[in-house]
């Protein structure tokens, strides 16, 4: 049987245990708890900066996107109604087509970048041939070959040597200009009653608020004293910059010119051409696709933009017989 000394033995032994457990379950000191904290501090600082960096890449991605979808949707409508612009008119009517840069100013003059690399900044003239002498016919042309047998036979064959649309540094870096355009078309079957549309679009105020892209189309009857209806509305906004430029077959034909202009009246076609209308257009828009709103970017801060461009034949133009006699042969 145990004895009382061995029953004291367990009890002593038990009292140390205890002891010992309680030692070992002792709390952080402050040395360990600072330490802890620093690391804390280290993670959850570095977790929020990629958060906030996430957000951002997150907010700029979506305004680009909306930008884009802005460009996008103004040249959509505006290739709509012009590839089936017409020099028929109503009756007692005449030809209408007009464009041209207006005398507005840009709320910016470019974009604050050198884009093409040649150390001058938005220098580019909104023309159709090289405007600020960076072009080089042997590095800056760029007209394919279109034959592996014939070097001679080449894409846009003319212009081998001069600079026009489509070629390096020509409207690579250019001055914002605002354009206007007036023309007449027949709207598809089913959206208007009438014969005849006249649309007009320009950069303006719209409804309280600048730099909005608009549409104003005119309803026009066979006859004087038909029913005329108009309306207006946004195609694109936050627009910084609108541009139209012309192709005359007549200036085309003249050495060494593009055929390119940037003003148009159907009342008084460049250089005596027999079209009121000119064969194709190239349009251009460029949409602020910034975070910060226009107006309350700091002076001199780089100008997030979208740019989009594209070319317009006009159908009827391009089926003229006047077009098809006179066109020039590449």
């Amino acid at each position: 049987m145990p004895t009382a000394t061995a029953a004291v033995r367990r009890s002593c032994m038990n009292s140390a245990s205890v002891i010992n457990l309680r030692s070992r379950r002792r709390g952080m000191s402050l040395v360990e708890v600072l330490v802890a904290m620093a690391i804390a501090g280290v993670f959850l600082s570095g977790t929020a900066m990629a958060f906030v960096q996430i957000m951002r890449a997150n907010d700029l991605a979506r305004v680009r996107m909306e930008a884009l979808a802005n460009a996008r949707h103004a040249l959509d409508q505006l290739s709509r109604d012009l590839i089936t612009a017409t020099d028929s008119a109503p009756t007692g009517g005449t030809p209408l087509f007009s464009t041209g840069i207006t005398s507005s100013t840009p709320i910016l003059t470019g974009n604050l970048i050198d884009d093409d690399g040649d150390g001058a900044i938005d220098e580019s003239e909104f023309t159709g041939v090289d405007a600020d002498g960076d072009w080089v016919a042997a590095s800056h042309n760029r007209h394919v070959q279109l034959s592996d047998t014939n070097p001679g036979i080449v894409e846009r064959k003319r212009l081998v040597g001069w600079s026009d649309p489509g070629d390096e540094m020509v409207l690579e870096d250019p001055a914002y200009v605002l354009s206007d355009l007036t023309f007449r078309f027949q709207p598809p079957v089913g959206t208007s009653t009438a014969p005849y549309q006249r649309a007009t679009y320009g950069v303006t105020n719209f409804d309280g608020e600048e730099n909005v892209l608009v549409r104003t189309l005119l309803d026009e009857g066979v006859a004087p004293g038909d029913p005329v209806t108009s309306s207006t509305g946004p195609v694109a906004f936050n627009v910084l910059s609108f541009g139209v430029l012309c192709y005359s077959e007549r200036l085309a034909v003249i050495p060494f010119a593009s055929g390119w202009i940037n003003t148009w009246d159907a009342d008084a076609p460049p250089a005596g051409g027999a079209l009121r209308l000119p064969v194709s257009t190239y349009l251009t828009v460029t949409v602020y696709a910034g975070v910060i709103p226009l107006d309350k970017l700091p002076p001199g801060s780089r100008i997030e933009t979208v740019t989009l461009t594209t070319m317009v034949n006009i159908e009827k133009m391009l089926a003229s017989p006047a077009y098809n006699a006179t066109r020039p042969t590449y």
